[in-house]
């Protein structure tokens, strides 16, 4: 049923739910983000180390040796899989640095966010091969697809990793679309931040409806990768420097 409902009613019932999310306050997103990571990880970390009872590892190995230079320009290529942690400088104002140690709550996140990434790794290239990953859309979820316990009814448990990603793709829309809002908001010299997020919705699903056409996705794909790169390797490192020089020339004035 799901395969046959109109990809205009699966995206504008998705972005309904959104929009809902990111009109409430800041707190009740922070709750909403907490109990869905609870509700979604532990199934997705553990579908993806059931996995890995599938791989062979005569399949790692026309990774070594390792080429630098490749890693690289497949990092860089890669870029769209690791979207959405800025966010986590944006609400660091919102930690209570008294009970939250500032350092061990960023290093949490990065490595929650790596090993999911690890698993996902091993799991693909070690069940499929690295050429067999370059040619499938979503290596990971047929890599899930792949898992048959002996003497178990259990199959197809790809749905249930689509179940447990869906929270994740919703708890990172709903805070892009509250931080674009109250960004706005403040600019603009208004209060409210929901008739923004209502404007944003809308322009996501004309965005969204207009990238049927591959090519146009593709380059959408393309710019997208490079401006989160670039966010990445000089936007956050020139703040991040600019802040230590300020706070540096505060306190040579005192």
């Amino acid at each position: 049923m799901f395969d046959r409902t109109p990809i205009e009613v699966v995206i504008l019932s998705f972005l309904v739910v959104c929009t809902y999310g990111a009109v409430q306050d800041l707190g009740t997103i922070i709750r909403m983000a907490q109990w869905l990571l609870f509700l979604s990880a532990p199934p997705m970390a553990a579908l993806l180390l059931l996995s890995m009872i599938n791989i062979q590892f005569i399949n790692f190995f026309p990774i070594w040796p390792v080429n630098i230079v490749g890693i690289v320009k497949g990092a860089i290529y890669s870029w769209p899989y690791y979207w959405g942690y800025e966010v986590l400088l944006i609400l660091l104002p919102s930690i209570n640095r008294r009970t939250t140690n500032l350092v061990a709550a960023m290093a949490s996140s990065f490595l929650f966010k790596i090993s999911l990434m690890l698993l996902a790794l091993i799991s693909t290239i070690g069940s499929m091969t690295v050429e067999g990953v370059k040619n499938i859309i979503y290596p990971t979820l047929l890599a899930v697809r792949g898992i048959e316990l002996p003497g178990t009814f259990i199959e197809r448990l790809d749905n249930y990793l689509l179940l447990s990603w869906i929270p994740f793709g919703y708890i990172t829309i709903v805070i892009w679309i509250y931080i674009a809002s109250v960004t706005w908001c403040q600019y603009f010299g208004y209060k409210d931040h929901r008739p923004f997020a209502l404007i944003f919705s809308v322009v996501i699903y004309i965005a969204s409806m207009s990238l049927h056409d591959f090519s146009i996705y593709l380059n959408m794909v393309e710019t997208s990768r490079l401006l989160g790169f670039g966010f990445s390797v000089l936007i956050i490192p020139a703040a991040y420097v600019v802040v230590r020089w300020k706070r540096g020339r505060c306190k040579d004035d005192k």
